[in-house]
């Protein structure tokens, strides 16, 4: 069996690579305070997030993908720290049980869930730190362009597990990303098309159904 636990607290220490400022772990109800709320709750209130506009709506990432009961939810604070834009990482501490899973299972469960949620927030790390071609601005007024940034850092985590052969964790989140395709919500149908065309709608189809 895949031991979602080992390979969550590997990421947590190697970060696949990336410099980030530091990965926070918070309970559920800190993802529904303001930005500036969650850098206070984690000792960091006194810097100041970056907001990002999506035309004229500030925006500061705050994902969250409900699946099958569970849910996987994090999110990704900038902040200038030391003269430097820095990434602060903030991961739920706690998973929704799933009442059909016995205490081994739920924990698994948590450990998947919790290990999907990093690799999509470094999607985002790793989106915001380049100099050519990413989907963040930080000139002048900082600015996304949230579906393409969405679709990276999805992306981005379905690669990361399938390369490290967590296949169960890829299955699962390909299978929530593929009910997008029948999605009516604009954001949603551009979100699905744009992912379909950066990993393939072929290779999404297949993993969510394996």
């Amino acid at each position: 069996m895949f031991d979602h636990r080992s390979s969550f607290e590997k990421l947590v220490s190697t970060r696949n690579g990336l410099a980030v400022h530091s990965i926070n772990f918070v309970e559920n109800h800190i993802f529904d305070l303001e930005p500036k709320q969650q850098l206070a709750s984690i000792g960091l209130g006194d810097h100041a997030p970056i907001y990002f506009s999506v035309g004229n709506t500030p925006y500061c990432k705050n994902s969250t993908l409900s699946q099958n009961g569970g849910y996987m939810r994090g999110c990704v604070i900038n902040s200038i720290i030391e003269g430097e834009v820095q990434q602060i990482v903030l991961i739920q501490e706690s998973v929704e049980n799933r009442p059909e899973l016995d205490e081994d299972l739920q924990l698994e469960w948590s450990y998947m869930m919790k290990l999907a949620a990093l690799a999509h927030e470094l999607g985002h790390v790793e989106d915001m730190q380049k100099t050519v071609g990413s989907n963040f601005d930080f000139t002048g007024k900082p600015r996304v362009d949230l579906v393409k940034a969405e679709a990276y850092a999805h992306s981005y985590c379905l690669n990361y597990l399938n390369k490290i052969g967590a296949t169960i964790a890829r299955n699962t989140i390909a299978g929530a990303l593929l009910r997008m395709s029948v999605a009516t919500k604009k954001f949603e149908v551009a979100l699905y098309q744009e992912l379909c065309g950066k990993l393939g709608k072929g290779r999404l189809k297949k993993w969510s159904k394996a």
